[in-house]
């Protein structure tokens, strides 16, 4: 049997039946949105002897809610083997990211013996620092690094079982780290996990920012959704609407960096950056004196916006339950 899904693994799938068109907004269902900024050229993605294409797309914002999303995405399917066949310890570090780090920050406030739940836990290196002071849940759709995170004394939940019919805890911090992004219908879970907290408990989720100076300019060209599995992207506005759509307070929105990116790898990505925009724009500094850098000019060829991933790309955005 695991030969026969290996072989319908590698065939080779017209790109056309693999992705759709976002026909509506993920966040709230709603036909008002439209662009923001450049469109996002098409790109490949190789994992192990599969291809998935991300056709040309474009961010949207939507009218109503305010949610960032790609205008055309790969379909259910498509990510859903994506997701079978990836290396999900490209997600991994030994430590902590910085994003993580004030997470765990909060999580380390909680009372002692709280229920908390890690929605999207991976190997459980966040929760495995608290298994000591707090009940640790997790959820994960890797069974390698559910098996990981059990390892390490977090309680693993079936994914699914959130929706509150099967699963009776109430838990005091629900939080998802990196995995808003992903969500094609954020809202749809999020509201689990909301009905999922006791009296006063908290919502946590860290995602990319579409409001950041770093993604604004142009949100289809970042390095955040130059990821093919990246399909929305968190914005204020959209925050407000959803303490509103799901019953809770926004406590704070925290802008934080994802990576912690040595000082020389800072300059060497914002002057990429600075040239490429120049070049780009056809401006007068590219006309004169740009071209006359050998380490600068070259970005006269480029034809996709450098990675910048040393900004404050990144938000935590922190809900309480009325």
């Amino acid at each position: 049997m695991q030969e026969m899904i290996q072989e319908a693994l590698d065939v080779n799938h017209d790109e056309s039946m693999t992705t759709a068109k976002v026909e509506f907004c993920p966040g709230c269902s709603s036909s008002h949105f439209q662009p923001d900024g450049p469109a996002g050229s098409s790109f490949k993605v190789r994992v192990g002897n599969e291809s998935f294409g991300q056709p040309s797309y474009e961010a949207m914002r939507c009218k109503e809610c305010g949610l960032v999303f790609k205008s055309q995405v790969l379909n259910a399917s498509s990510l859903d083997r994506y997701y079978r066949v990836v290396d999900f310890s490209k997600w991994e570090i030994e430590g902590l990211f910085p994003n993580e780090r004030l997470v765990l920050g909060h999580l380390k406030n909680a009372k002692s013996g709280s229920l908390v739940l890690d929605i999207g836990c991976s190997s459980g290196r966040l929760l495995s620092r608290v298994t000591d002071k707090l009940e640790c849940y997790g959820i994960e759709i890797n069974p390698a690094s559910a098996e990981k995170a059990a390892a390490k004394g977090i309680t693993m939940v079936e994914p699914g079982s959130l929706s509150m019919s099967n699963f009776t805890e109430k838990f005091s911090v629900v939080v998802l780290v990196d995995v808003f992004e992903h969500l094609g219908n954020p809202k749809g879970l999020l509201s689990e996990a909301a009905n999922s907290l006791s009296r006063d408990g908290e919502l946590i989720i860290c995602t990319g920012d579409a409001d950041s100076t770093p993604m604004v300019r142009n949100l289809a060209n970042s390095w955040y959704f130059r990821n093919v599995e990246h399909l929305v992207m968190m914005t204020r506005r959209y925050a407000d609407y959803l303490a509103d759509a799901l019953g809770l307070d926004l406590v704070s929105y925290e802008p934080c960096s994802h990576y912690d990116t040595p000082f020389p790898d800072r300059m060497r990505q914002t002057l990429q950056r600075f040239a490429y925009c120049q070049f780009s724009n056809k401006t007068f500094l590219s006309r004169t004196v740009l071209r006359f850098i050998p380490y600068l000019r070259r970005a006269k060829n480029w034809t996709e916006l450098p990675a910048y991933t040393c900004g404050q790309d990144h938000v935590i955005v922190r809900f309480r339950k009325q």
